[in-house]
C-alpha cells in the first residue's frame, strides 16, 4: 500500500517536474497549500473517528473555520481587483448560478467528509490525485493542452500506481469483512 502510495507521489511529482512554466513561488505556494490540506484532513479524520461524528455534522463543525480563512483570503487577494473592475456585483446579476454552486460546493464537501470516514484521508488525497490526472487527460483531447513527455509519463505512473492502491484497498476491505464476520 505504501509503495503505491509513493508511486502516485512520484508521478505528480514528475508530472509537475516537467511543467514548461515552474516558478520557484508557485512551488513554494503549493508546498504550503498540500502541507496546511494535508493537516486539515488528518484533523478532520480525527474528528469523524475520533469523536463518532458524520459527515454532515463534520461539515458543520469545520466550515466556520474555512469560512473566516477563505474570506480573509479573498477580502486581501482578490476582492479589490474585483471592485475595481466592477465584478463584485456578478453575483447578484446571476443568483440561480452561484446557488446551484453552492449547493454542489456542499455536497462535494459532504462526499468527502464521508469518503474520510468510511476509507480514510489519504483515500480522499489519492482520489484528488487521479481527479487531477483525468482533468488534464480532458484538457488535452478536448482543448488540445499540451503536456510534455515528462509530464504525461508522470500521469501514466500516477494513474497505474493508483490502479494497484484500489486494488490493494480493497483487497483490504474485504479482507476485514470476512475478519469480522461470526463463525458458522
Amino acid at each position: 500500500m505504501i509503495g503505491s502510495v509513493v508511486g502516485i507521489a512520484l508521478g505528480t511529482a514528475l508530472a509537475a517536474y516537467g511543467e514548461a512554466h515552474n516558478s520557484v513561488l508557485g512551488v513554494m505556494i503549493m508546498f504550503i497549500s498540500e502541507a496546511c490540506e494535508a493537516i486539515r484532513l488528518v484533523m478532520t479524520q480525527l474528528l469523524l473517528t475520533g469523536l463518532r461524528m458524520g459527515p454532515f455534522e463534520g461539515v458543520m463543525w469545520m466550515t466556520p473555520a474555512c469560512f473566516l480563512w477563505l474570506t480573509l483570503g479573498a477580502a486581501i487577494m482578490e476582492w479589490p481587483a474585483m471592485i475595481k473592475a466592477g465584478h463584485h456585483i456578478i453575483p447578484l446579476q446571476h443568483p440561480g448560478l452561484f446557488m446551484l454552486a453552492a449547493c454542489m460546493g456542499f455536497a462535494v464537501n459532504v462526499l468527502a467528509y464521508a469518503t474520510i470516514k468510511l476509507a480514510s484521508s489519504l483515500t480522499l488525497k489519492v482520489l484528488g490525485c487521479v481527479k487531477n490526472a483525468v482533468v488534464i487527460v480532458a484538457a488535452i483531447l478536448l482543448f488540445a493542452e499540451e503536456v510534455t513527455a515528462t509530464q504525461g509519463v508522470g500521469y501514466v505512473v500516477s494513474t497505474a500506481a493508483f490502479v494497484v492502491y484500489t486494488h490493494l484497498k480493497m483487497t483490504q476491505i474485504a479482507s476485514e469483512a470476512t475478519a469480522g464476520k461470526p463463525q458458522a
